[in-house]
């Protein structure tokens, strides 16, 4: 999917990782509080001289349209709470407009608790993928 990455944090994807992404774009709008007006998303958004992993947005008005910055990590991705801060909000400051910061893991993710508490205090919500792949039950 990605053909260039030009941030200092590129690294190679997984087929785990797309399809992580593609969870996302399916279904845009929990990123916002399911349900809520609806949404839609861009995989590998190029923002400033990088591209999202996922960038959502309300389908409403511009002056009333929400944003949401996404960021995938699989098991497999080795960073630190720190790089993933900067990461989203390197991407939040080049898109110039308020976003959400979100970051999607997979339903059982190996970071340590730490790792875990500074992410969520910086401001970041923490989603599982499962929160975008299973059905809502009426």
């Amino acid at each position: 999917m990605r053909a260039v990455e030009r941030t200092p944090w590129a690294e190679r994807r997984t087929p785990t990782h797309d399809a992580m992404c593609l969870a996302v774009a399916m279904r845009p709008e929990r990123v916002f509080g399911y349900p809520l007006v609806p949404a839609r998303a861009k995989v590998e958004a190029p923002i400033g001289g990088g591209f999202a992993d996922v960038l959502c947005w309300t389908d409403a008005p511009p002056s009333e349209r929400e944003w949401a910055i996404v960021e995938v990590k699989t098991n497999a991705e080795r960073t630190t709470g720190g790089d993933i801060i900067r990461q989203l909000r390197w991407y939040r400051e080049r898109l110039g407009l308020p976003a959400r910061l979100v970051l999607v893991v997979p339903p059982i993710w190996d970071a340590p608790s730490a790792m875990q508490d500074l992410i969520l205090m910086a401001g970041v919500e923490i989603l599982p993928v499962t929160y975008f792949t299973i059905e809502e039950v009426s």
